[in-house]
């Protein structure tokens, strides 16, 4: 139906998602909008830009963009132009994600929401690490608009590890807030 046809595919797919969150309003806040492939086909931001339009157009709910399995370099300037409410990035396999974020560059009032957490290997990633990355970002972007999350889906690892990940997730986001708000009253 649409051979090579990106641009007709992809603002078809832009529609339909358009009015499955046109049926959420009132019901639902935020959508995450995962869209894993744009890490890997950059070369189609322009194809993206245009169903990103259409997609969130008059539409009330956060959309958040969600990107996994690299960064956004190259094509940062192009989705902060974007109408998304929000960005989350994966700051494990796309580490240009955090050169991103502090180039001094805004972002705006959007949620940036940090892939923290590798949802598919069995690492646990450690509290310390995770609370240290948020400090740092609280920095450059307004600390209640950051976000923790794993990289993806951890459906692929089994209930413990997925549970020890999201705990070290937990604690590191604790341990953030404590030393901004140290930070904050000295």
């Amino acid at each position: 139906m649409y051979g090579d046809d990106i641009r007709a595919f992809t603002n078809d797919l832009a529609s339909a998602l358009k009015r499955e969150i046109l049926g959420m309003e009132g019901k639902a806040k935020y959508i995450l909008l995962d869209e894993p492939l744009l890490t890997a086909r950059k070369h189609e931001i322009g194809e993206f830009i245009e169903a990103a339009n259409l997609l969130c157009d008059n539409v009330e709910i956060n959309v958040t963009l969600a990107t996994s399995g690299g960064d956004i370099l190259g094509i940062e300037d192009e989705l902060k132009a974007l109408p998304f409410g929000g960005f989350a990035l994966d700051m494990l396999d796309g580490p240009s994600n955090e050169t991103i974020l502090t180039d001094g560059k805004e972002w705006g009032e959007r949620i940036i929401q940090l892939g923290l957490v590798h949802a598919s290997d069995t690492y646990v990633e450690r509290p310390h690490d995770i609370a240290r990355m948020l400090v740092k970002m609280a920095q450059y972007h307004d600390p209640g608009l950051i976000w923790v999350a794993p990289t993806g889906g951890m459906n692929m690892l089994s209930r413990d590890i997925a549970y020890a990940k999201l705990r070290s997730l937990y604690v590191g986001a604790q341990r953030a807030r404590n030393e901004l708000t140290r930070q904050e009253s000295s």
